[in-house]
């Protein structure tokens, strides 16, 4: 028998297929931890698990649980701006899927009021 003949078929091992009872996508902005805000709003993915609450960034892979649907959402937040944190602290030893992780949350993320200030005067309000 050939190794194509043992082969798992694509579909059964492809996690992007995979269909996730109680999937919701909420919209998520506003402030987060150590002075940061969203420069926009952001799509999340919400969905029970083992007892627990999954919410997930559909812009990076971040994701976080909590016992609730928004104390996973809140961790979420919390998660965006430690692995952002970590990313910028790392400087440029960071992998190619590293790198642009960086650089998608530092269009996310602002730190302070001048920050805030300026993102709104560039008319990317979370309106």
């Amino acid at each position: 028998m050939s190794d194509r003949a043992n082969a798992i078929p694509p579909a059964e091992t492809d996690l992007d297929n995979e269909i996730i009872e109680g999937l919701e996508e909420v919209v998520f902005r506003g402030s987060l931890p150590a002075e940061y805000v969203l420069a926009r709003p952001i799509k999340v993915e919400v969905w029970p698990e083992a007892g627990e609450w999954v919410a997930a960034s559909v812009d990076v892979a971040v994701h976080a649980f909590g016992p609730t649907r928004e104390a996973a959402i809140m961790s979420l937040g919390e998660s965006l701006v430690e692995h952002f944190e970590r990313l910028v602290e790392v400087g440029e030893k960071l992998s190619p899927a590293l790198w642009e992780e960086r650089e998608v949350l530092r269009q996310l993320l602002f730190r302070g009021d001048a920050e805030l200030s300026c993102w709104h005067d560039r008319g990317l309000s979370d309106a």
